[in-house]
Parts: C-alpha cells; sequence; structure tokens
C-alpha cells in the first residue's frame, strides 16, 4: 500500500472552482505510479497557500510542480535515485541533459537498453550521468514501471517504444522550480516518525492532506484519527493495455 501527504504551513485559503478547471497543468517528466497529475484540479481545491508544501513521497512530483501557492518546498522519497536525479537537475541540469539526450538518441533497442541496464545497477556512474540514465530508465521501461530486486538493482524491462519523448521542456519547467526545493532521500521510518510532526504542525495551523487507497482499515485509521474523507477519481496507468486503464476513486484525508 502506497500513500502520498503533504503538509502547508499556513492559513487556509479558498480556491474557486472555475479556477481550477480553467487552467494548464504542468506534466511531470517522469512516469509514475501513483502519480496524481489527474487529480490535480481536485487537489487544487483542497491544498491552501502557504509559505513551504512538504512532500514526503514526492514521487514524480505533479503536486509541487503545479503548486502556485506555495514560496518554497520539501521533497522527499525512498528512492535515491530519484532524488538524486531531482538534485542534480537542480544544480547541473545542463549536464544530465546533454547525457539524457545522447543516450535517448543512440540506445533505443533492447541489447542497448540492457547494456545501460547493467552499467546502472554497477553502481559506475557519476551523479550526472546516472541521473541522465535513471530518466532513459523510465521513459523507456515497460510502462515506466520502477523497481527493483532484493539487491536493490532495477529490474524492469524495455518498453518497445519506437520513438520515447525526451521531455526536456518538462525538465527545463522542472528547473525553473528546483532552485526553491530541497530534496531528501528519506526511507518510510523516517517518514513515519515525523507523523507526530504532522500533527504539532496541524496545532499550529497547517494543513494535511493524504492520499491513498479506499481500503475500508485505511478509512478507519484516518477517521479513528480525526481526519475528513474525501474521495477524488484518479486514471490508472500501469496496465499493460490502454484500453483495460480505468478510473478509479482514490482517498483524500485532510487533517
Amino acid at each position: 500500500m502506497t500513500s502520498e501527504s503533504v503538509c502547508i504551513e499556513s492559513s487556509d485559503v479558498t480556491i474557486s472552482v472555475d479556477e481550477s478547471a480553467s487552467r494548464t497543468w504542468r506534466r511531470p517528466f517522469l512516469k509514475w505510479a501513483g502519480g496524481k497529475y489527474s487529480m490535480l484540479p481536485d487537489l487544487y481545491q483542497i491544498i491552501p497557500a502557504g509559505m513551504r508544501l512538504i512532500e514526503p513521497f514526492v514521487g514524480g512530483g505533479s503536486v509541487f510542480l503545479n503548486s502556485d501557492k506555495h514560496a518554497c518546498f520539501l521533497l522527499a522519497d525512498v528512492n535515491t535515485d530519484l532524488i538524486n536525479l531531482y538534485q542534480m537537475l537542480a544544480v547541473v541540469p545542463d549536464t544530465v541533459i546533454r547525457h539524457a539526450r545522447v543516450m535517448f538518441d543512440r540506445l533505443n533497442d533492447a541489447e542497448s537498453y540492457m547494456a545501460l541496464r547493467e552499467e546502472f545497477n554497477a553502481q559506475v556512474m557519476d551523479g550526472p550521468e546516472r541521473a541522465a540514465a535513471f530518466l532513459f530508465l523510465n521513459r523507456h521501461c515497460f510502462n515506466g514501471l520502477i523497481r527493483y530486486n532484493r539487491n536493490n538493482q532495477f529490474n524492469v524491462g524495455w518498453g518497445k517504444y519506437s520513438s520515447p519523448y525526451f521531455p526536456e521542456e518538462e525538465i527545463r519547467a522542472f528547473t525553473r522550480m528546483a532552485h526553491n526545493c530541497v530534496f531528501m532521500a528519506a526511507g518510510f521510518r523516517r517518514t513515519l516518525a515525523l507523523a507526530e510532526c504532522c500533527v504539532t504542525a496541524h496545532q499550529r495551523g497547517a494543513r494535511v492532506v493524504i492520499g491513498n487507497s479506499t481500503a475500508p482499515r485505511v478509512i478507519d485509521l484516518y477517521s479513528q484519527h480525526g481526519f475528513e474523507i474525501r474521495y477524488i477519481s484518479a486514471r490508472r496507468s500501469i496496465s499493460s493495455k490502454v484500453s483495460t486503464r480505468e478510473t478509479a476513486k482514490d482517498l483524500v484525508a485532510i487533517l
């Protein structure tokens, strides 16, 4: 089970439905299971303005990339390759883009993909090159699935795409926001330890927003701890066939 939460250090504001419905949403440059892009019009209504947005499960970054309500961001994820990519784009974006462009132009076949994956898993690349390789793997692997084996090796196969899109425009949009971000690699145990901090932050006026599945046990847990429960439609994108990708309801718990 996965969840995504944000904490906003602010007082509440009211956002009109028309404002959310009419705006254009920035797409993340990564494919990401559980991404919140399809939920943004609804989430925009829930997340208030404030000084800082905190995301302990940032993933593909759809929420923070579309936040024009916050001055700075604290963004964490357990995936160290993801955080390395974000950090490298924050400090040496042109170097990462240059490495990635070469990979996109030259390596879109099964043999080249597997060779790069093997090199990636050998942990021999420096920060910018590894960041570019992670981007390449994400855009060329099957359905953009990010998965590691017990030895912490990336093990998703080639996606067989004829001409994968190189998201330079989306990357540049990310880098324009990155100077206002702090990126942290943090596992779930460290994140769970912050639960008490969420309560403390709420007591001083922050709003806590958590996204999760609609499993009955999950609903009961959040309800018992005083969260307001709402439901938002979310598109599923992992199925191997586009025709079988369905829209499902996700839970949004608000404190």
